[in-house]
């Protein structure tokens, strides 16, 4: 269970922190994103981040139970399946952009 309250912690920290970006800095963030979405390198960068905390979430926090715990295991996945297509089929990702 403290694994589950760290990793809790550290993914809500993060979607806080974006969340309270977006809302005092809109005209900010949607420049930053439209030119990563131009450049196809970061879709590598994100691709390989995406798979590195997907793996290390999957490898200590693959617990399938009843409770909250579950949906840090199910982001673990996303994250792991974000990447691999990602890397793999990165033009997935520029069809759905588009």
């Amino acid at each position: 269970m403290e694994t589950s309250i760290l990793i809790a912690k550290i993914i809500g920290l993060i979607y806080v922190a974006f969340g309270v970006g977006l809302l005092l800095n809109k005209s900010y963030y949607i420049k930053a994103i439209n030119s990563l979405l131009e450049d196809s390198s970061y879709f590598i960068i994100g691709g390989l981040l995406a798979i590195i905390i997907g793996i290390l979430i999957i490898e200590y926090h693959n617990i399938w139970s009843n409770d909250w715990t579950v949906l840090i295991t199910i982001i673990g996945w996303i994250a792991l399946i974000k990447g691999i297509i990602l890397l793999a089929f990165p033009p997935v990702f520029d069809t759905f952009l588009s």
